[in-house]
């Protein structure tokens, strides 16, 4: 039910901006500011609860490294940005809503609520954007990719430096399908989730891109 309220704040906003004209830019940056304080107090409360902030805290999961692109991208209406948060972190974020893994914290009910604040407004992000005439391309399908696999490798690095959990690529979170899946072993769970990043990003740019267009100039 958590779930649903935010995201019908989100639909509410959008639709806002739509039908009734309310001032765009302000709402825009106003949730840039807002996801900006979520994800401070959300750090915050890792040294406090008693947990490390490198093992925990890092932008190496997929949706806390959307939360500092979704930042800015929401400030300076950052088109590249916008490539990578419509194809990887929008439907990350979705997933998160839909299998919650908030990590164990003293203030249970405050975790879950930053939790679920924070990805609904990485969800609701880019769609506001594409509401107002932002448009998703389909080579910002393969860059959203590239960037998705640089972030990848880093977890892997981050987790074997510092014995952590970055992108749930250690162990998967329990009550989600991850599980399952990494029962056929590790490379097979990696290999997995690789595979259905690129299903995901190749059925959206399907459904929902437009080439980059050129047009030519005219000589007088």
């Amino acid at each position: 039910m958590q779930q649903l309220f935010w995201i019908a704040v989100g639909i509410i906003l959008i639709c806002g901006i739509i039908f009734r004209g309310w001032n765009a830019a302000r709402i825009i940056r106003g949730a840039s500011i807002w996801l900006a304080a979520l994800v401070a107090v959300q750090i915050a409360l890792v040294p406090l609860g008693g947990a490390s902030i490198l093992r925990n805290a890092l932008p190496f999961h997929l949706c806390s490294f959307t939360a500092m692109l979704t930042i800015p991208m929401l400030w300076r209406r950052d088109e590249r940005l916008f490539q990578f948060c419509w194809y990887l972190g929008m439907p990350g974020a979705l997933l998160a809503l839909i299998f919650p893994a908030v990590g164990y914290s003293p203030w249970p009910q405050l975790a879950r609520a930053l939790f679920l604040a924070i990805h609904a407004v990485l969800f609701m992000a880019p769609i506001l954007l594409r509401a107002l005439g932002m448009v998703p391309r389909r080579e910002g399908a393969w860059y959203a990719f590239l960037i998705g696999n640089a972030l990848l490798i880093g977890a892997l690095i981050a987790n074997r430096l510092v014995d952590t959990n970055y992108m749930f690529l250690s162990s998967a979170p329990t009550g989600t399908p991850l599980v399952w899946i990494e029962k056929n072993g590790k490379a097979a769970y990696i290999a997995s989730l690789e595979c259905a990043a690129l299903v995901l990003i190749w059925l959206l740019s399907r459904a929902t891109a437009r080439r980059q267009v050129t047009v030519p100039r005219m000589d007088r």
